[in-house]
């Protein structure tokens, strides 16, 4: 689990695997860019929007075309 203040961004190390570069964090169906750092890992960015409200949010890792997919 992941726990952020409300209302404060936030940086969120994704571990995984067959990461690639240009892989997108897609959040509550909301695509973010992500850094990437390695095939296992990627950094995202989490803006203060997603954190205006309490809740629990999805996460998923997609890579991009040709051969990508969620992670």
């Amino acid at each position: 689990p992941f726990q952020v203040t409300l209302n404060t961004s936030a940086t969120l190390i994704a571990s995984g695997n067959n990461f690639v570069q240009g892989a997108t964090a897609v959040i509550n169906n909301i695509p973010i860019p992500t850094i990437f750092r390695s095939p296992t890992q990627v950094e995202i960015q989490l803006p203060t929007s997603f954190t205006a409200t309490l809740g629990s949010m999805i996460l998923n890792i997609r890579n991009p075309a040709p051969g990508g997919g969620i992670s």
